[in-house]
C-alpha cells in the first residue's frame, strides 16, 4: 500500500544555499599610490564621509565591495596630468570610510540583527526548511544496475512497464505517472535522462519552470529504504524518482503523495484533463479512453481514501485482488467490445483481478478520478 494522499501541488525548487556578501573590503592598490597624508583614525565617520564626498561618495548607499568610480571620479581621473595624484587621494580618503562602514555592518549582522536579516532575504529561507534540517548522516546505498535494461548480449532495451516497481516510499502517483508515459511513448522517458558519463545523470522536467525546463543532476546512490525497486536491473525509474524528489524538496515530500496527472505534466509538459468516473456513463468513459489510446495520451486513475469509504467500496476492495485504497493506477489498455479497462499497479505486481482487467461498471463504482494528459 502506498498510504499516499492525492494532493495536487506544484512546488518550486528550494534554494540550496545562501551567501553572505558582507565582507570587509580588501585594498588592492600599488604601494606608490599610498600617501603620507592618511586619514586620522580619531576622525568620526561623519568627518570621513565629508572628506569622501568630494570623490562622489555620499554615504547613503555605500557598496560593501570595491565600487566602480562614480561619474565625478571618472571625470576627474581623465583630467590631464592629475590622474595618479587624484587616484591616490581617492584611495586613501575613501577606502577607510568604506572599510569602517563595512565592519560596522558585519558587526551588526552577527551580533544584533542576524535573524532579522535572514527574514529579509529573497524567498525567505526558513530555519525549519526540510533541506536545512535534513539529516546529513542519512545512509545511502549503491544499487546494482545500469540506466537502461539490456538483453543477454548487452544490447540496450527500451524502457518498459517491466522496469516499474514502486518501493517503500508512498509515491505511487509518481510511478503510475512513469508507467503511463512509458506505456504510450517510451522515447519521452529516454529524452528525459542524460548520462553525464561520470556517475551522474541530469533529468529534465519539461513542465516545471516558467521560461525553461527544470533540470536536476543526481547520482546513482540512493537513501536506504527510500527508493523504488530495481527490475531488469534498470535504474531509470529510481533516477527519475530521486531527481523529482530533489526538485520538490526531498523524498519525504513525495512520501506524502500527489497526483499522477500533475506528475506527468511536470515530466513532459502535457497537462491533464480530469473527470470523476462516478458521474459519467460507461459509454462516455469508454469513448474518452478509446480516443486517448488512439492518440497515445498517458492515462491514470485514482482510488479513494479508505476513511469515509462506503461499505460497498470496502467490500469491493476486500473481494477484489489488487484493488487498494489510497492508491494510483495506470490505465494501459481498453477493450471496447467487452467494456473493460486494464489497470497497472505501480508496485509492478498485484494488479486488479490478477491480470489488471476490470469491468467498466466496477471502475465507475470504485474509482474517483481519471486523468488523461492530452
Amino acid at each position: 500500500m502506498s498510504g499516499s494522499e492525492f494532493v495536487e501541488k506544484k512546488s518550486s525548487s528550494v534554494p540550496n544555499q545562501m551567501h553572505n556578501s558582507l565582507q570587509p573590503r580588501r585594498l588592492q592598490i600599488p604601494l606608490q599610490a599610498q600617501s603620507d597624508h592618511s586619514v586620522q583614525e580619531t576622525a568620526s565617520i561623519e568627518e570621513q564621509l565629508e572628506r569622501a564626498s568630494k570623490f562622489g561618495y555620499d554615504g547613503l548607499d555605500v557598496p560593501v565591495n570595491a565600487p566602480t568610480p562614480s561619474p565625478l571620479v571618472q571625470t576627474k581621473l581623465n583630467l590631464e596630468g592629475g590622474e595618479n595624484e587624484y587616484q591616490a587621494q581617492e584611495v586613501e580618503t575613501v577606502n577607510p570610510v568604506l572599510n569602517g562602514l563595512n565592519q560596522l555592518k558585519v558587526q551588526r549582522l552577527t551580533e544584533d540583527n542576524q535573524e532579522a536579516s535572514l527574514e529579509q532575504l529573497p524567498n525567505s529561507i526558513s530555519l525549519t526548511n526540510p533541506l536545512i534540517q535534513r539529516d546529513q548522516t542519512e545512509q545511502t546505498e549503491r544499487v546494482e544496475g545500469k540506466l537502461w535494461a539490456t538483453d543477454a548480449e548487452g544490447k540496450i532495451l527500451p524502457p518498459s512497464l517491466e522496469d516499474i516497481s514502486q518501493g517503500g516510499v508512498g509515491d505511487c502517483f509518481l510511478f503510475a505517472a512513469m508507467a503511463a508515459i512509458v506505456n504510450t511513448n517510451p522515447q519521452q522517458i529516454v529524452n528525459m535522462i542524460q548520462d553525464n558519463g561520470n556517475g551522474t545523470y541530469t533529468v529534465t522536467f519539461k513542465g516545471i519552470g516558467f521560461f525553461s525546463s527544470a533540470k536536476q543532476t543526481v547520482s546513482a546512490d540512493f537513501a536506504v529504504g527510500k527508493h523504488g525497486n530495481v527490475k531488469r536491473k534498470a535504474l531509470w525509474p529510481l533516477i527519475i524518482e530521486k531527481a523529482y524528489a530533489q526538485e520538490k524538496g526531498g523524498i519525504d515530500v513525495l512520501d506524502k503523495g500527489g497526483n499522477p496527472g500533475s506528475a506527468i505534466d511536470d515530466m513532459i509538459n502535457d497537462g491533464p484533463s480530469r473527470f470523476d468516473p462516478r458521474e459519467k456513463s460507461a459509454d462516455y468513459i469508454m469513448g474518452k479512453l478509446a480516443k486517448a489510446k488512439e492518440k497515445k495520451w498517458p492515462m491514470t486513475i485514482l482510488a479513494p481514501k479508505k476513511d469515509g469509504a462506503s461499505k460497498d467500496k470496502k467490500e469491493m476492495a476486500d473481494n477484489t485482488p489488487g484493488l487498494h485504497f489510497n492508491h494510483a493506477y495506470t490505465i494501459i489498455d481498453i477493450d471496447p467490445s467487452t467494456k473493460r479497462i486494464k489497470l497497472f499497479n505501480p508496485w509492478g505486481h498485484d494488479h486488479p483481478n490478477g491480470d489488471g482487467w476490470m469491468d467498466i461498471d466496477q471502475v465507475r463504482k470504485f474509482f474517483i478520478e481519471v486523468n488523461i494528459n492530452d
